[in-house]
């Protein structure tokens, strides 16, 4: 649900950045659960963090599949970490 208040506060986003991005969801998150949130999630903010969104998204264009090679393991012994390479 979108509040319709005038924008009375500084966006988050523009403010702190990845922090306020963050911010921002964990209060959309308290407000899909039910719970009491911020003033922050005024309409003209919660447009603004959509836009934000689409714009990052937009940037990081189409994913894509990657084959990553397993991490080598880790064996203990005598008080040193020596790593063996690890067959598949």
């Amino acid at each position: 649900t979108l509040y319709d208040q005038p924008c009375l506060v500084k966006d988050l986003f523009e403010e702190f950045g990845p922090e306020g991005v963050c911010s921002t969801l964990e209060q959309f998150c308290r407000l899909i659960d039910g719970q009491d949130t911020a003033p922050l999630l005024l309409i003209c903010h919660q447009l603004k963090v959509a836009q934000l969104w689409e714009d990052i998204l937009t940037l990081c264009g189409q994913p894509q599949e990657k084959t990553m090679t397993p991490p080598p393991r880790i064996s203990f012994r005598f008080n040193r970490a020596v790593t063996k390479e690890v067959e598949i």
